[in-house]
């Protein structure tokens, strides 16, 4: 009859000893440890965090990890409490990222349609994730501005540096600067702007389906653009001036020709001469995107594994005195 270990617990014999005995190994814990390491580190420098983090290495290099701790902590037939703390820390983190971290994926800015979702990657295929809005950017000493809502009801708003891939908050939404691209087709104008009464002209850029608030109060929207208007005209730009008192969209909207200036709207009795000095096409940003999460479980399982290391150092430190003769 099979006598039972301290604890408890029935004694393993044969393959499932061995397996027991190589699974809580310092070896194996310390190689899925390296394994999750090496992943982490090659999407740190590489610039893509969201492909390491969905990367099926990773989540195998850390399952295995938690397991072996867990091999570790009940081998010898009782509970050790250092190494069962770190894999609890090791599953609340894994839990809490999860829960912080949802919803991961890219949109890309600097195009000519108007941004109201962003790509999330879903096995082998990319699903729309509406923002709750129009995601709207522009440049700024600070960095670029961001904002995301439905015509004056902004849901959120946020600065993000410039060259930094520091993550910032935006409404719901957690935003970071995932890389940049190479210019596509032109997303805006560069306008020139006089008073009709006379007076100093001005110039000022604009992003298609976007507004310039004028000097005088009025404003100035961006429907359309086109490089080559007609295949004969050449580069061109609906405009859609407005009054200080109209309301959002109220106006009659007129094209300005850079190329024939004489088929454009420049004879009129709005406030101001417009002109088409170019069109723009700025680098694309791509905006690393996930879904603004609780971070409690994420900083308990923090906790949990740090507490687990340090009586770990501790019962360490103590079997090296008693072994010091």
């Amino acid at each position: 009859m099979a006598t039972r270990a301290r604890g408890g617990l029935p004694p393993m014999t044969g393959p499932l000893a061995r397996g027991f005995a190589a699974l809580a190994s310092p070896r194996t814990a310390a190689a899925a440890g390296l394994v999750c390491a090496v992943v982490c580190a090659w999407g740190l420098t590489a610039g893509t965090p969201l492909a390491a983090a969905r990367s099926p290495v990773l989540h195998l290099g850390a399952t295995l990890l938690v397991f072996s701790l867990l091999a570790r902590a009940v081998s010898g037939g009782r509970l050790a409490l250092a190494p069962a703390l770190v894999a609890t820390g090791l599953l609340a983190t894994g839990v809490g990222a999860g829960l912080a971290g949802r919803d991961q994926g890219e949109v890309q800015l600097g195009g000519a349609e108007a941004v109201e979702a962003y790509e999330v990657p879903v096995g082998t295929q990319r699903v729309a994730m509406h923002l709750g809005g129009v995601l709207s950017s522009a440049n700024t000493p600070e960095g670029l501005a961001l904002s995301v809502g439905v015509r004056d009801h902004n849901v959120g708003e946020a600065v993000l540096p410039v060259g930094s891939q520091t993550e910032v908050a935006l409404g719901p939404w957690a935003i970071f600067l995932a890389r940049t691209e190479p210019a596509g087709a032109p997303g805006g104008a560069r306008l020139r702007l006089t008073p009709r009464g006379g007076g100093e002209a001005i110039e000022r850029s604009v992003r298609l389906d976007s507004q310039l608030v004028l000097p005088d109060g009025s404003r100035l929207g961006l429907n359309r653009i086109s490089a080559d208007f007609g295949r004969a005209l050449g580069p061109a730009a609906q405009v859609l001036p407005m009054a200080a008192d109209a309301a959002p969209g109220v106006g009659e909207s007129k094209w300005i020709f850079m190329e024939a200036p004489e088929l454009d709207a420049r004879v009129g009795t709005d406030a101001w001469v417009v002109e088409l000095v170019g069109l723009e096409a700025a680098p694309r940003a791509v905006l690393g995107v996930r879904r603004r999460g609780p971070l409690g479980v994420l900083f308990v399982g923090i906790a949990l594994m740090a507490l687990g290391l340090l009586l770990g150092l501790r019962a360490a430190s103590g079997t090296a005195q008693r072994r010091t003769p």
